[in-house]
């Protein structure tokens, strides 16, 4: 009987071996991620049911020996990741045997927004939309085309181009497309209207026969032309911060970008690249533009300094051919146009070099994006 006790343990602790040696088990690797720059986040902390970990100076965890078995609770299968300035992110871990990688993406609790033009319905109208891709509001709704807005923070409102009057013309409109108001009435092309003020704005025209710089004040009054020479000149934008317009000439026989103040004064030539450049735009913080320079293999988005200083390169392609860059200084963060086969697209640049598509559909075009925030 004794002998007989003693093989019953020893075949049921060969067994509880056996079944031990046979369960599975996952090991989970992680990283918590700003999602608009990439950044990981570092001293985070991670829930995984009931176990807690704080991310690495990279934003990395790791947790082992995770069992994989079945009938498991869902609240002990839950990532979740709660940091102040982001939406708390909540996910089912499914187990699986083996090395499991995961990035969690944190999105910050502000919505970063920006305009921008599509021509989805036929037209182009103006919209405003999130650099996730996500919502997107119609802005202006008319058989015709509007492009090109301009939005001032102060006063809450949008300068923006139509031709629904049958010229192009100048308007503004409230940031959700209430209190339209007419600007300008005349004949001849006009591009790239822009606030110098709360009360004064500027843009392009060819009232004369060919595209020059003017300001005005915003009820019509005081017409004055900045920019005199036979030679284009337009594209323009403007820092209140440092009193400057930034923009295209032909001064050189290629299109350059140039700087002069908002009165039209101290014209210098900034670039003297090898190619034409186009679409130059300030940072909030007025330290430094971006602009697009292109020649007949490639297309480039750079970055320079206020003073003309600072040369980068950003990006640069032989494939697509990139347009109205727009720089975020505080997130170290570029939206841009690519176009490819035909169609226009927007897309994001992370400080990591990540490139991601916000607007992105067949058959439809993207232009101008615009920061608002």
């Amino acid at each position: 009987m004794k002998n007989r006790l003693i093989l019953i343990s020893i075949v049921i602790t060969l067994l509880l071996l056996t079944g031990c040696r046979g369960e599975e088990f996952m090991t989970l690797r992680g990283r918590v991620i700003d999602d608009i720059t990439g950044e990981g986040l570092a001293g985070v902390g991670v829930e995984i049911g009931d176990i807690d970990l704080k991310t690495n100076s990279s934003g990395g965890f790791i947790l082992e020996d995770i069992p994989v078995v079945e009938d498991i609770p869902l609240k002990e299968r839950l990532i979740k990741v709660g940091v102040p300035g982001y939406r708390t992110f909540v996910e089912e871990l499914i187990l699986e045997e083996g090395d499991k990688n995961i990035d969690i993406r944190l999105r910050p609790s502000r919505v970063r927004n920006f305009f921008f033009v599509s021509d989805k319905d036929g037209s182009k109208s103006i919209y405003l939309g999130d650099i996730y891709g996500g919502e997107r509001t119609k802005l202006t709704d008319s058989n015709s085309n509007d492009w090109s807005p301009a939005w001032s923070e102060k006063r809450g409102e949008i300068l923006f181009l139509s031709d629904r009057d049958g010229n192009s013309n100048i308007y503004t409109m409230k940031e959700d497309g209430s209190n339209l108001r007419q600007i300008t009435s005349n004949k001849g092309d006009k591009e790239s209207p822009i606030w110098l003020s709360d009360d004064k704005i500027a843009f392009v025209a060819n009232f004369e026969g060919e595209f020059h710089i003017y300001s005005m004040n915003l009820n019509g009054d005081n017409l004055l032309r900045l920019t005199n020479n036979n030679h284009y000149d337009g594209q323009i934008d403007y820092s209140d911060i440092r009193g400057s317009i930034v923009y295209i000439s032909q001064t050189t026989g290629e299109d350059k970008v140039h700087l002069m103040d908002k009165s039209g004064r101290g014209k210098i030539l900034l670039s003297q690249s090898f190619g034409n450049d186009s679409d130059p735009s300030w940072s909030k913080d007025g330290g430094e533009f971006v602009f697009v320079t292109s020649t007949s293999e490639s297309s480039g988005i750079y970055k320079m300094n206020y003073n003309g200083s600072g040369l980068r390169n950003l990006l640069e392609s032989k494939d697509e051919s990139y347009q109205y860059p727009v720089w975020n200084a505080e997130l170290n963060t570029l939206i841009y146009v690519s176009k490819k086969d035909g169609t226009k697209d927007i897309n994001l640049l992370t400080p990591k070099g990540e490139i991601r598509g916000i607007l992105v559909d067949e058959d439809i075009n993207y232009s101008k994006p615009i920061w608002k925030d």
